[in-house]
């Protein structure tokens, strides 16, 4: 007997909407001190002195998911003494800052300087999302030795559209389903996992595309379908 399948469950990624947020990143390199301001600099006998050499000031750990774009990054940086400086972004040169002399233990809010910049392909290149990033300081002009005691990043992404992702031309049929899940519209193999209504993980492997997905060995019922390296989901009736 011949089955007619019907194309009902299909490209889950359309109904999905941008998502932007921004997250900020804390460096204190600053030490142990006796400073009275909080944050930042509250320990102002110790920093990172940078000279004509790059000094790291410390490093952050970027908490998106591999689905994002970074669409805009500020970087400000925390010193005193009168100068300027290169700021880095993983060993990729963001641009220069100018700082002002300031007496000792100043006030947090008084020594933080923006370094202004361009988002290019290089430096957001650079930039790991979802991993480890170092930003480091090299004295340009000024005071012989421009002192450093941290530094403040904000990065704002993007969750990518349907439309940007892999999964764009995602289509899943039949739905209800009896044997199998036709897989269509996939640029290479994925991993998936299957959930009961509970939450529970009932089937798991890897589909490519034309390929198809064995439901034989699953109770009547609903359940869903998901991707977890795009985070894409979608839901099924198995009959």
């Amino acid at each position: 007997m011949k089955q007619i399948y019907m194309k009902s469950l299909l490209i889950v990624s359309l109904t999905l909407v941008s998502v932007v947020q921004a997250q900020t990143y804390t460096i204190n390199s600053s030490g142990g001190g006796t400073c009275p301001h909080s944050g930042i600099g509250a320990a102002h006998s110790r920093g990172v002195w940078s000279t004509a050499t790059a000094a790291p000031l410390g490093s952050f750990t970027d908490t998106n998911s591999s689905n994002v774009e970074l669409t805009r990054l500020q970087v400000f940086v925390y010193g005193v003494n009168a100068g300027t400086a290169e700021v880095f972004l993983n060993s990729v040169s963001l641009g220069n800052v100018n700082t002002t002399s300031f007496a000792t233990c100043p006030a947090i809010s008084t020594v933080k300087f923006g370094v202004v910049f361009t988002l290019s392909t290089a430096i957001k290149n650079a930039y790991n999302l979802g991993g480890s990033n170092t930003i480091s300081v090299r004295r340009v002009s000024g005071a012989p030795d421009l002192y450093f005691y941290g530094a403040e990043v904000v990065a704002t992404t993007q969750v990518l559209g349907v439309e940007d992702s892999e999964y764009a031309l995602l289509e899943v049929y039949p739905n209800p389903a009896r044997e199998f899940l036709i897989v269509t519209g996939l640029k290479s193999a994925k991993r998936f996992n299957v959930y009961d209504i509970l939450g529970k993980n009932v089937l798991n492997g890897a589909v490519s595309n034309h390929q198809t997905i064995d439901v034989r060995g699953l109770q009547k019922g609903l359940y869903f379908l998901r991707f977890p390296d795009g985070g894409y989901s979608t839901k099924f009736i198995k009959q």
